[in-house]
């Protein structure tokens, strides 16, 4: 029920009916937890959170990230870089998310110093997602030296010949 109000916007309703679900003593699943997230209410986030840290709520790492995008949305940064470093997994997808979080709060510099210790603690290798976001990140400092150099990551790692875009 909660996915059907949310895929209609219809925030309120997915929300009483979560609220019912509680009242009624039974723990929300990731699957509701998530499709709350996707609504992007402040209040929502705040609340899953607390379910999780008050109530020993398990949620798994994409619930998790989800959380790190939804407060990032709401220029809640502090609170998503929280979450990320204290409960993510450190993998592409986590980075990911915090890094676009970086971008849409316009904190570049914080972006391209999260990426340089990821990039340094992770056998992961960045996919064209994560080298976009950093030309972004660059830009967003005015850094031709270090777009340079993401530039030229680019062309020794074969993501050039390996793009989908096509030029016509």
């Amino acid at each position: 029920m909660i996915a059907g109000y949310a895929e209609r916007s219809d925030l309120m309703s997915a929300i009483t009916t979560y609220l019912q679900i509680q009242v009624a003593g039974m723990q929300p699943d990731d699957f509701i937890v998530f499709t709350l997230l996707t609504c992007s209410e402040l209040r929502m986030s705040q609340n899953i959170h607390s379910l999780e840290s008050k109530n020993g709520l398990k949620l798994n790492p994409e619930v998790w990230n989800a959380l790190v995008s939804a407060f990032s949305k709401q220029r809640e940064f502090e609170h998503a870089y929280k979450i990320f470093h204290e409960k993510t997994v450190k993998n592409l997808i986590s980075g990911n998310s915090i890094l676009s979080g970086c971008v849409f709060n316009g904190l570049h510099l914080w972006g391209l110093e999260i990426f340089r210790n990821c990039t340094m603690s992770s056998s992961e290798e960045p996919d064209t997602y994560t080298l976009s976001i950093v030309l972004s990140i660059c830009n967003g400092i005015s850094s031709i030296k270090t777009g340079k150099q993401v530039h030229g990551y680019i062309l020794r790692s074969g993501f050039g010949w390996r793009s989908h875009w096509v030029m016509l």
